[in-house]
């Protein structure tokens, strides 16, 4: 196959600040040592304004072709140039439609990073979150919702207000590709996902421990949560349970801290917390606890029993946090707990992990079988070059 001449510049475009877990994730360092000129362009003065000016990253790390881009006019110029040299952007996130305009009028091409973490919640999904919490007023109205648009056929595809597609997308699996700026030319890219990667080039010895993973709902700077005394009612609610599972399984609770999170470190009851380690806390694992989130992938690749937790506060929240936590509990056949619920919780056993089920959730969220051990940027510069 004939190499073609490989872009001079990969940019990466992004909401949110530069911090070290972006050059860590996303491959810049592989990009780098790949013979690219790399840029990160924050657009977060133009997008997310009042979060570009108040939030400041726990892990900030200084980058010299880091550009911050605080006006349309400055945006557009840089476009400009950039369609001119040769260039390939990378999505960090989706955009809103005045900036995928810009994209497409500038002609520049760009790679988005197109597949689904972990399972969508499906119409049953929903349906069932209503029969477990026997919550049968709000099932009758979806039922009878979900009838309605049959009839009066309401499933359309709504035309995208910008229409606009990636050269490349980087997905693990053709049944986890969302498509969401793809069409017929869309090269797709198979790559394992950045949780796979973290947990192949983990070799830390296993010790027994019970893992949880925060999703940082309470503390996190997007919820900007002031309601003080049902903070300190959950976090003591989640403690006490804490307390029972140490006491039932006769190990430790560690804490997996989220990335964007500050947190006091008696908010946990003095237990320890582990800052952007969570990959190694889940394999010294014996058990790994949470609500929901994307991280439960290093669980799924270490084979490790998982336990997911529920309570109303935090389905206060994020409404739609039991319905996420349902359906992971019943696609990966692992126990769904109440926090509050001391009496169940004081019953519980270790759960089982049903193989076949990690192994198909791997496939599809993780790494395709078919795809090659190898750094993700790396599979997409071979993608470039061919």
């Amino acid at each position: 196959m004939q190499e073609v001449l490989k872009p001079k510049n990969f940019i990466y475009l992004s909401q949110s600040k530069f911090s070290r877990v972006f050059y860590e994730d996303f491959g810049l360092d592989t990009m780098i040592d790949l013979g690219y000129n790399v840029e990160f362009w924050d657009i977060s003065y133009l997008t997310r304004r009042e979060y570009a000016e108040s939030f400041k990253p726990i892990d900030p790390m200084a980058f010299d072709n880091l550009k911050v881009i605080d006006s349309i006019g400055d945006f557009k110029q840089l476009l400009s140039r950039r369609a001119e040299s040769n260039s390939l952007f990378f999505f960090i996130s989706s955009f809103p439609d005045f900036i995928l305009k810009e994209i497409k009028q500038s002609g520049v091409d760009f790679v988005v990073h197109d597949f689904k973490p972990m399972p969508s919640i499906s119409k049953r999904d929903v349906l069932m979150s209503y029969v477990r919490k026997r919550d049968i007023g709000k099932l009758v109205a979806k039922v009878i919702g979900l009838l309605k648009d049959r009839i009066v056929k309401k499933k359309t595809k709504v035309a995208p207000v910008v229409d606009v597609h990636a050269k490349y997308a980087m997905i693990v699996n053709e049944k986890s590709w969302r498509k969401s700026l793809a069409n017929g030319e869309t090269k797709p890219v198979h790559v394992p996902s950045p949780d796979y990667t973290t947990c192949a080039i983990n070799n830390k010895t296993e010790q027994q421990e019970i893992a949880f993973i925060d999703q940082g709902f309470v503390r996190h700077p997007d919820l900007n949560r002031k309601d003080q005394d049902k903070i300190t009612h959950h976090y003591k609610s989640l403690n006490k349970f804490f307390d029972i599972i140490e006491e039932k399984f006769g190990c430790e609770v560690v804490i997996s801290a989220h990335p964007r999170v500050e947190y006091d470190e008696n908010l946990f009851g003095g237990r320890k917390i582990y800052y952007k380690d969570a990959a190694n806390q889940v394999r010294n694992a014996k058990l790994v606890l949470t609500f929901y989130s994307t991280a439960l992938s290093y669980a799924v690749y270490y084979n490790k029993p998982l336990m997911f937790l529920h309570c109303k506060y935090i389905e206060s929240l994020v409404p739609i946090s039991f319905k996420y936590t349902y359906m992971l509990a019943d696609r990966l056949k692992s126990p769904l707990v109440g926090i509050n619920n001391t009496s169940k919780a004081k019953r519980l056993q270790l759960p089982k992990v049903d193989n076949q089920t990690y192994s198909r959730f791997k496939n599809l969220y993780l790494k395709k079988n078919t795809t090659p051990e190898q750094n993700a940027f790396e599979i997409l510069d071979r993608a470039i070059r061919c």
